[in-house]
């Protein structure tokens, strides 16, 4: 994690201090956690939280912080919600943000969604100059972030809240959340990419590409792409073709919508990169076969090959069949395959066929 500043004052370890017993109790019991307290327990505790003056409420969200951090955030409660409700109409310094990043700097508990959702919220919440000279420690707490172990949906939200403060303050070309360090590839495709990404469009395409969530995007996915998508990622899809090694999911969803966004060219050119980014995510380490390194971009490079004419995606797919181990994405290819055979088998209207009998009728 980056340099953080010194700290100023104690005001937050006095803060803290004074934020237990009942107070601490009351605010865990509104959180909306059904296995903590029940409903009525959480509405009447939810109530008296919101009644507390601007000091108290903000005392016990330093202490569900610290407590967080302390011990790696225990799942007994959910923090997330539990600080939008205690946050209400606090305002926040930048020396709470401080202390918040020594906390988690001196603790390095990181494995757990609950330390950061005070800092985010926190950092977005605060201006311009409150945030000057955080660039490096709030991008370092980023690249923390999309090295944990948190859930994806978790992590994504939070990722994406920070990488805008972080682009913010650093006036990053690159969204900081997207082609980050959480493997190779994402500082390889930065440094060796860098005039391509930080073209004028490139962040639309960036962002639009890692909005993707499934295999098979929808019609307002596609319908809502940014009119250049090409060059970005063509150069992506070429660069990580090259590469050799696993990637982070983050960066995984990312070249799977960019596969997609690749999709929208129905050239041959496009087809054959397609083919290529699919071996290179379907590859897998030797000592873990069934670990594909980019699962998610194989799994979408896969459907689109198989809706594809010519005969590069076959010869692709066939390839792909004799050497991946992984068993969902080997369904995938076999199935792919199956539909070539089945979309090249039948007739059509010049064969005489049943679609030329009703042409002809």
């Amino acid at each position: 994690m980056g340099l953080v500043p010194p700290r100023e004052s104690g005001e937050q370890e006095r803060l803290v201090a004074a934020a237990g017993g009942d107070d601490l109790a009351t605010a865990l019991a509104a959180a909306p956690n059904a296995f903590y307290e029940s409903r009525t327990g959480q509405d009447e505790a939810a109530a008296v939280v919101l009644g507390w003056p601007a000091d108290r409420r903000r005392g016990v969200l330093l202490r569900l912080h610290d407590e967080a951090v302390r011990s790696g955030g225990p799942p007994r409660y959910v923090v997330g919600p539990l600080v939008e409700r205690l946050d209400r109409g606090l305002r926040w310094s930048r020396e709470d943000l401080v202390w918040m990043l020594h906390r988690v700097r001196d603790e390095l508990a990181l494995d757990d969604g609950e330390v950061y959702q005070l800092p985010v919220r926190v950092a977005a919440a605060l201006g311009a100059a409150d945030l000057r000279g955080l660039g490096p420690a709030l991008d370092g707490l980023l690249t923390e972030l999309s090295r944990g172990r948190l859930p994806a949906t978790l992590r994504r939200d939070l990722a994406a809240r920070l990488g805008l403060v972080v682009e913010r303050v650093t006036a990053a070309a690159v969204p900081p959340q997207l082609l980050h360090a959480g493997d190779a590839f994402g500082p390889l495709a930065r440094a060796r990419l860098a005039e391509v990404l930080g073209a004028d469009g490139a962040r639309e395409v960036l962002l639009h590409a890692a909005s993707l969530t499934k295999p098979t995007p929808s019609k307002a996915w596609t319908a809502a792409a940014p009119a250049d998508t090409a060059g970005v990622a063509g150069a992506v899809l070429d660069l990580f073709a090259e590469f050799d090694g696993a990637l982070h999911a983050d960066n995984d969803s990312l070249l799977r919508g960019l596969t997609c966004l690749a999709a929208l060219d129905p050239g041959d050119a496009a087809t054959e990169r397609i083919g290529r980014a699919a071996g290179a995510a379907a590859a897998a380490d030797p000592r873990w076969a069934g670990y594909p390194y980019a699962p998610r971009t194989a799994a979408a490079a896969v459907e689109i090959l198989a809706g594809r004419g010519g005969d590069a995606p076959p010869a692709v797919l066939s390839r792909l069949a004799s050497t991946v181990r992984n068993k969902a994405l080997l369904g995938r290819v076999r199935a792919g395959l199956d539909r070539i055979a089945a979309g090249r088998a039948a007739p059509t209207a010049t064969d005489g066929g049943p679609e030329a009998s009703a042409v002809a009728g």
